[in-house]
């Protein structure tokens, strides 16, 4: 179903230290007064398109430290959660998320590509997000992001997505 989106980066802080991170670490959380002026300006704009989504990202918008409030804040309003991750706290905060949410969990290749990129086990972590969502019935993605260190993966990245589906 297409979309209207804006973009909230609700914290500038992730838990890893990926190689190809824009991202340095910082230390700051939007607040939630903020995020909800923002969401009600563009959650009243009459947009041609049936559905409009609020992207929480930054760093990891789940390290932000009222993400469920933030959740509630967004959905009182009638808005739509998307959210790119890296999977790590998805099982942490699966109950906070719905079906009609779109997670996207980023995967860099293949176990050891990944993990050297983004750190030791985050590949399984990830791998375990993803199978959470499924099983929760929550709408989900693979984000891959392609650069010299990881193009010889798009196979894997083609195959794990065959193999991990909305149900």
């Amino acid at each position: 179903m297409p979309s209207n989106f804006l973009d909230l980066h609700i914290v500038d802080f992730c838990q890893l230290d990926c190689k190809h991170c824009y991202l340095k670490k910082g230390k700051r959380a939007m607040p939630l007064d903020m995020l909800r002026a923002f969401s009600e300006d563009f959650l009243q704009i009459d947009f041609p398109l049936p559905r409009s989504d609020l992207i929480l990202s930054g760093g990891k918008p789940l390290l932000h430290p009222k993400f469920v409030e933030a959740c509630n804040i967004i959905r009182k309003l009638k808005g739509n959660i998307t959210m790119s991750t890296n999977g790590i706290l998805i099982p942490k905060f699966i109950h906070t998320f719905q079906r009609n949410n779109g997670i996207q969990v980023s995967i860099d290749g293949d176990r050891e590509t990944h993990d050297r990129i983004r750190g030791n086990g985050s590949y399984d972590k990830a791998i375990e997000a993803l199978e959470n969502l499924r099983e929760d019935g929550i709408r989900h993605s693979i984000g891959f992001m392609v650069c010299i260190k990881n193009f010889y993966c798009i196979d894997h990245i083609i195959e794990l997505r065959r193999g991990i589906r909305n149900e």
